[in-house]
């Protein structure tokens, strides 16, 4: 009966002390899930900043000048982006990453997302019945194009939340890649400031219907 009774015993134990197959699969796919929480806000970041190169190429390579909620669209997109960008400075600062680094960061970015889909969204409506503002990609407008971004950067934001637990990074080495990543944002922070001045000018008002280049017209 001794014999009998231990064996239940021994396999709760060693579902208890995590030395199950269950555990030793978690302990398999735990250092890879880290390396996704870490890798995850350079890709976050990098794929706004893709879409804001495809903004930029529309509009000095197809001159398409931006309405007023084409350059609300844009500061959406980088303040989405600061949420993981907060992420990586505290990397860089600390050398860690931990789960209040996550909760903040992609918090931040949800709720950036969600606000700024609204901007989209009006936008998409405004034109509901002409042919649309600007031109088109893959058959739909940039801000189309803008409202679906804000929305997979929603979604993927709070994936990162539910499943922080197993995301966390905790020790990371902030090498040139996340040094890289930092940079290139800069540096479409600046070019997106340069050129609403640029196009604004001195005016109080950004045009509505804008067709040129305020600022060059000033003292060209």
């Amino acid at each position: 009966m001794s014999t009998i009774s231990e064996e239940p015993r021994s396999g709760t134990n060693a579902i208890a002390d995590g030395s199950g197959s269950g555990s030793e699969t978690g302990k398999r796919w735990s250092p890879v899930l880290r390396k996704i929480g870490f890798v995850f806000p350079h890709v976050y970041v990098l794929g706004m900043c893709g879409v804001l190169f495809g903004g930029f190429f529309m509009q000095f390579g197809q001159a398409e000048y931006p309405c007023p909620l084409c350059m609300l669209e844009r500061v959406g997109m980088m303040l989405s982006a600061l949420g993981p960008m907060w992420i990586l400075l505290r990397a860089r600062r600390f050398g860690r990453i931990g789960v209040a680094d996550l909760a903040t960061g992609y918090g931040f970015a949800v709720v950036a997302s969600i606000l700024s889909s609204f901007i989209s969204a009006r936008h998409v409506l405004l034109h509901v019945n002409d042919t649309g503002y600007g031109g088109m990609v893959l058959h739909l407008h940039t801000y189309t194009w803008a409202w679906i971004t804000f929305m997979l950067a929603a979604i993927a934001s709070g994936l990162m939340l539910a499943f922080q637990k197993y995301l966390t990074p905790g020790e990371v080495r902030f090498g040139r890649a996340s040094r890289a990543t930092l940079w290139i944002f800069g540096i479409f922070l600046v070019a997106n400031l340069v050129s609403s001045f640029v196009q604004e000018g001195l005016h109080p008002l950004y045009p509505g219907n804008p067709f040129s280049y305020e600022l060059l017209h000033l003292f060209g």
